[in-house]
């Protein structure tokens, strides 16, 4: 099950209970099964597995995933990716006039 999460600001949870960070500097990560927090921007993985994982994202550079499975892992997106999630949100209901605008930049998700 994947799951997704937008927080602002600073994470909302306890950083000494936190489970230990793994990070791919810029890289690409291949064939590797991946727990705890994995931060994403401007990564690319290839093959991977992320098993229990929190996936951040804070709006840098997109990650690359290629051929990747999630077993309850979740998303969190943070600082200006947080930001532009919430601004498309806004911008998402029938009430706002603007679902247009959000179908026009993501026309793939007009289709479902």
């Amino acid at each position: 099950m994947l799951q997704v999460r937008v927080l602002l600001g600073a994470p909302v949870f306890n950083a000494a209970a936190a489970p230990p960070v793994q990070e791919a500097a810029m890289a690409e990560t291949s064939n590797q099964t991946l727990k705890g927090i994995v931060r994403l921007d401007g990564n690319t993985f290839r093959d991977c597995e992320f098993v229990d994982a929190r996936l951040i994202f804070e709006g840098g550079t997109p990650p690359n995933f290629i051929n990747c499975r999630f077993t309850n892992s979740n998303f969190t997106f943070q600082e200006a990716a947080g930001n532009t999630v919430n601004f498309l949100r806004a911008m998402a209901p029938r009430a706002s006039n603007m679902r247009e605008v959000v179908f026009g930049l993501m026309p793939e998700l007009k289709d479902n």
